[in-house]
């Protein structure tokens, strides 16, 4: 499992269920019980919104990857799509805006668009160099982005000299 998002209320965390790298189901964990419920969309990436009642994610049908940026109402029934073919989505500091990664690799396409449903995405910049594994980023409460630069050194060997 990863991708886990504490709820606003600390009550609940969501999390995804992966297959390999590809989420095959989200889950929402009742604190107080202990308990998984499946929530009815398989979101990679899930985050809540800051009043809970919404969860953004990477939307995943058929294991296809990598999925559309989905906002979903945790009451259902149904995800409305903000980008197609996006990962790791980011709210804004004021919710207006979703922040999402397009590519693999060492450098990758950070895009903006807004979540009243106009068609107004853009590319904001590009992240590189980035881990292998993963472009981490957020956004400041300022509206800034954050990420980690992957800087890899060439290797060394070293050698010791051990007295006797």
């Amino acid at each position: 499992a990863n991708g886990a998002s504490m709820s606003p209320d600390q009550t609940r965390i969501a999390y995804s269920r992966l297959t390999g790298q590809v989420p095959v189901q989200t889950l929402i964990r009742q604190l107080t019980t202990g308990k998984d419920e499946a929530f009815y969309a398989t979101l990679e990436y899930p985050r809540w919104s800051e009043d809970g009642t919404q969860i953004i994610g990477a939307l995943h049908v058929d294991q296809r990857f990598p999925g559309d940026i989905a906002q979903c109402p945790v009451a259902g029934p149904e995800c409305r799509i903000i980008a197609r073919s996006a990962r790791i989505p980011v709210f804004s500091p004021d919710e207006s805006r979703l922040f999402y990664v397009r590519g693999f690799g060492e450098s990758q396409e950070l895009f903006v668009a807004s979540l009243s449903g106009e068609n107004d995405e853009r590319r904001v910049m590009t992240l590189a160099p980035l881990f292998p594994l993963g472009p981490f980023y957020d956004i400041t409460e300022d509206g800034n982005v954050v990420w980690i630069r992957y800087e890899q050194e060439p290797g060394e060997i070293w050698l010791a000299q051990l007295g006797d």
